[in-house]
Parts: structure tokens; sequence; C-alpha cells
């Protein structure tokens, strides 16, 4: 519980400190520019782990039980630097078939930062392979704050989008330098033809399953931009982050080490152990992703005074209840269903279901977005996620049975009504504060309502400690 409040707690740093970035940026720069920074950091993104992830999902699989160390190591230096290469080579052909305009500068802060942050995740998930902590939390926290200074500053002096994309890699190479790996040295090459197979076979399928995946969240935005232009794209990046951005760090604090704890416990100890830590893992997922998105979808109008400016508040309140729904069904997916195939070393399944997903969400944004404008593109988004989803879930029955409880999640969600119904009623007030206050109330109230339930013996051990006392 304790490797699990870490990881959380630095995700959750993370999440504050991107609140405080957003909340500046949207008070400092008009939709069409944020827009168009919005634009640059999902293309960021969708390179970081369309491109680069797979070589971090390997290192995370792969890392803690390699027997040659110094050649896996040595392995991965030479593969980060040849994807950066293939991106670059890739990027200059585009870039003199396409007359982008001013376009192109953006496009190159775009890959400069993306290297930086590929470089900064490669970092973080050596970190947590291996369990540590303490050094996961300190480079998210300089990340963190660096990549909150920076951008700000930027946006404050020049208010150009290309200028804090750049202020926003520096920010990457900062949090790197906080928590340096020695053994995640660019110089130090060892590099072995077996060593990259298995890296390949393992990483790659999972890396386009999981590149298609972000396609999915960056699709919505490209085609805002391609048929509408970037202040829509503005105005729905706005509402993602009021609506996504706290469920997604909250899941990826909690599903990171629940697959560390997984693999651990695949790998060396009883598969009865292994089954009750992955009933473990999605009752605390679920048990933070759903109180979570409940909470967003009440508060909505008060989370968007506080957290963007007021050119953006309409169009977040209107788009939360998609977008939340839709984060809530994209982290089950990722943080729990996918680790089927990831645990059974079966990868390549997931790219077909992501295929389907992004083709619904497609198909979707192209029929609602030209009459709905963002709403549109929330909406498909929303339904994409649902139907990945259920195809997921159906698929993952054949490759590696995860079980799925029903008690403990049943509880859950009666805590969550009776927590959504109470905030609802206190939704009313506005202001940094008030916005205190009702998380404080919410908290309280989906505590009590986990205690009542006894979920995961929480009221057992809680007694257990009292009378030990």
């Amino acid at each position: 519980m304790r490797t699990r409040i870490v990881f959380l707690l630095a995700r959750l740093i993370l999440n504050f400190l991107g609140i405080v970035t957003t909340a500046v940026l949207t008070r400092l720069l008009e939709p069409a520019e944020y827009g168009l920074y919005a634009l640059g950091m999902s293309v960021l993104l969708f390179l970081t782990i369309g491109v680069f992830e797979w070589l971090g999902l390997s290192l995370l699989r792969l890392g803690t039980t390699t027997g040659q160390p110094e050649r896996f190591f040595g392995t991965i230096a030479p593969c980060f630097c040849a994807l950066c290469g293939l991106c670059a080579t890739a990027a200059a052909v585009a870039l003199a078939a396409a007359d982008l305009g001013n376009q192109a500068l953006l496009a190159w802060a775009c890959l400069a930062a993306t290297f930086a942050a590929a470089w900064f995740e490669l970092n973080q998930r050596l970190q947590l392979a291996e369990l540590r902590g303490a050094a996961f939390l300190r480079a998210a926290a300089v990340r963190g704050a660096a990549t909150t200074l920076l951008p700000c500053a930027a946006a404050y002096f020049s208010g150009s989008a290309p200028v804090i994309v750049l202020a926003s890699g520096a920010g990457f190479l900062i949090g790197v330098a906080a928590s340096w790996e020695p053994r995640l040295n660019l110089l130090r090459w060892r590099f072995d033809w077996s060593i990259c197979r298995a890296l390949l076979r393992y990483g790659f399928p999972l890396s386009v399953s999981v590149g298609l995946a972000t396609l999915l969240i960056s699709v919505d935005k490209w085609l805002l931009q391609a048929l509408l232009g970037p202040r829509e794209v503005g105005l729905y990046s706005a509402a993602a982050f009021v609506a996504q951005i706290p469920i997604q760090a909250l899941a990826f604090g909690i599903g990171s080490s629940s697959y560390s704890l997984a693999v651990q416990a695949v790998e060396f100890r009883s598969a009865e152990a292994a089954r009750d830590q992955l009933r473990q893992n999605f009752t605390i997922l679920l048990g933070v992703v759903l109180p979570a998105a409940a909470g967003i979808v009440a508060l909505s109008g008060n989370l968007a005074h506080v957290m963007v400016g007021s050119a953006y508040w309409e169009a977040a309140v209107r788009l939360t209840p998609w977008l939340a729904a839709a984060a809530v069904f994209a982290s089950l997916r990722a943080f729990y269903l996918d680790f089927a195939f990831q645990l059974a070393n079966r990868t390549a399944p997931l790219i077909w279901m992501m295929l389907v997903t992004v083709a619904v969400n497609v198909v979707l944004d192209l029929w609602l977005i030209p009459t709905n404008g963002e709403l549109g593109a929330a909406i498909g988004s929303c339904c994409a996620f649902l139907v990945g989803l259920v195809v997921t879930a159906i698929a993952s029955r054949s490759v590696y049975r995860l079980p799925l409880p029903l008690t403990e999640p049943a509880k859950i969600a009666a805590s969550v009504v009776v927590m959504f119904a109470v905030l609802y009623q206190l939704s009313g007030r506005s202001g940094a504060a008030a916005l205190g206050g009702q998380i404080a109330i919410g908290v309280l109230v989906y505590a009590g309502g986990l205690l009542a339930g006894n979920v995961l013996g929480m009221r057992d051990r809680l007694l257990r400690r009292a009378v030990a006392v």
C-alpha cells in the first residue's frame, strides 16, 4: 500500500501543477492561441507514446528479469537514439512536402520537446519497474515544477505557442537531471540484437496499441482543427483538462504501480496470489476513478471557474459529463483489461481492438463535429472509449482470464451515488475556498461509505489498529 501511495502522490503533484499551468495559460492566452499550444502538446503526447512508449513498456516488463543488465541497458540507448533520428527524418520530409507556413516552427518545437519528454518517461519507467518510489517522486515533482514555471513564463513574455512548447521540453530535461539514472546513458552503447528483438517482440505490438490509444485522445483535437479551427481546439482542450486530467492522473498513479505489482505476483508468486493481487488492483482502480469522475461532474461549474479562464467556462461545463465518462472507460481498459494481454505476452491483439475504437471515434467525429462543434467531439470520444472497453473485455477472456469482482465494486458504486447527491446539493457555491470545502466533504462522505461497506476490509484493518494502540 505504501508503494501505491508514493506513486499516486507523484501523479497528484503533477496533476496539481498541471492545473496551475492551465489556469495561468488560459488566462494569458486567447482560445485560438491556446488551441495551437494544445494542438502542439497533443502531437508531443502522440509521438512520445506512439513512437517511444514500446521501449518504456519493454523496460518496465523485462528490465527487472533480464540476466544481462549491461547489455540490456546498453541496447536501450541506441534504440532511443535511432527513434529520435527516424522522427527527425520523417519530420524533415513531411515539412518539405507540406507548406505549413508559420506552423513549421511549432512542428520543430514539438519534436524537440518530444525527445526530452520521451527520455524523462524512460527514466521514470526504470524507477517504476524497480518500485523506487523516492526517485520517482523526486523526478516527478521537479519536472512538474519546471513544466509549470517555464511555460507560464514563456506565455507571459512571448505569448507564442512554439516558445511555450519548447519551454515544456526544457522542463522535462530538468526532471531528468533531478533523478539521473546512470544505467540509462546515451553514450554507453552495448547493443545486442537478441535483446533488441526481445524488446521489439514484446513492446512493438503493445506500442502500436498504445499509440492508437493516444491517437484516440488526439484525433478529436486534430479533426476540430481541420473542420472548425484552433478556437474550438482551445475550448475542447480546456474542457478536457477540467474533466479528464484529474482522472487520468489518478488512474496512472494507481494503474502503473498496480501493473508492477501484478508482474511480480505472476512471475514470483502463486497463481492464486496473482488473482488476489489483480482483484485488489481492479477494486482500487475503480474506487479511485469512479468517485473522481462523479465529483468532477457534480462540481463542474466551480471547477471550471477555478481551473480555466472565463472564456472557457461554458464549454467546460457542457462537455464535462461526456469527457469524464470517457476518462473512466479509458482508465479501466488501459490500467486493467490491457493487463491480460501484457501479462500473457500476447500484445498484438490490442492493435485490432484499438483500430476498431479509433475508427468509431473518427466516424462519430466526422458526423457530430460539423453540427455540434466541440460537444460533438466529446460525445464521439465517450462512445468510442465505451466501445473499446467492451471489445477489450470480451477479447481478454480468451487470453488471460482477469478476475472481475462484483461485490466490492457494487459497494463502491453505492458510495459514489451518495457522494454525488451530497456534492450536487453543494454545487451552487463557487471559488477556490468553496471548492476545497466541497472536495473535503465529498471525500469524507465517500470514505464513510467505503468504511460502512468494509471495502477491501478497510473497517476491519482500522479496528485492529485501534485495538493495537
